[in-house]
């Protein structure tokens, strides 16, 4: 769904805005909080680089320079960033439900087992 408005944002710093809210929150003390959590991870760089996309975008405005490459690659930054938290997501996801039914089957092996009294 962000990728769809993102499609159809004519602007690169546009697009560059919505991809940066949707990955660090939408409101300000959302992406404070984000980068407060990423900073506590060691991750300084990134956040660094992250909170000067904002101040490139408004740049921009003022020097046409900025707007051509710089840009482009925030956007595809931004966009590598997505799909790789999603793929972390899926794994997640994956890894829960293995966990759920590997302790399902371990609760019924233990309820056979001690309807067999082979367990106290």
């Amino acid at each position: 769904m962000l990728f769809e408005a993102v499609d159809n944002t004519k602007e690169v710093q546009s697009k560059i805005s919505l991809l940066l809210s949707g990955l660090l929150g939408s409101s300000t003390s959302e992406t404070n909080k984000a980068v407060g959590k990423w900073n506590n991870a060691n991750l300084e760089d990134d956040i660094i680089q992250l909170r000067n996309i904002p101040r490139f975008i408004d740049q921009s405005c003022y020097v046409p320079a900025i707007a051509g490459p710089l840009l482009n690659n925030f956007q595809t930054e931004l966009r590598q960033r997505f799909k790789q938290q999603s793929r972390k997501f899926k794994y997640a996801d994956l890894y829960s439900r293995l966990l759920t039914e590997w302790l399902g089957s371990v609760r019924i092996i233990i309820q056979i087992a001690q309807q067999q009294r082979v367990l106290p």
